[in-house]
């Protein structure tokens, strides 16, 4: 079975920083494919690694696992969004969720991988 790829894009510039916790809680179930960064040999700063990541998933149920991974980020801080597409279909989880209840979010990454 071919992996289930699901981009992840986020607002705020932590989710480099977070590429390894994603990795382990995923562990033999998925993949973690970072954006490998070009640094021109003239550049005179700092290069800023892109807030984007994509991951590949075994199985759709391992959806839960990113879900998870999901909420630790987006508990760190209040004004953060995490962009989640696959195929065409698109999730955004906010830090911010109105009902201030991360257990509302549970499920909310499952239409990405139901076909």
């Amino acid at each position: 079975m071919e992996p289930l790829v699901i981009t992840v894009e986020a607002t705020d510039d932590r989710l480099p920083d977070f590429y390894d916790p994603l990795a382990a809680r995923l562990g033999g179930r998925g993949s973690v494919y970072v954006p490998h960064v070009v640094i021109p040999p003239n550049v005179r700063m700092a290069v800023r690694r892109p807030a984007r990541v994509v991951i590949g998933l075994a199985s759709p149920d391992d959806v839960e696992e990113v879900e998870a991974w999901a909420g630790e980020y987006l508990a760190a801080e209040e004004s953060v969004e995490l962009r989640f597409e696959r195929s065409g279909r698109r999730v955004v989880l906010r830090a911010a969720d109105p009902t201030g209840d991360p257990a509302a979010r549970r499920g909310s990454l499952r239409s990405l991988v139901s076909d």
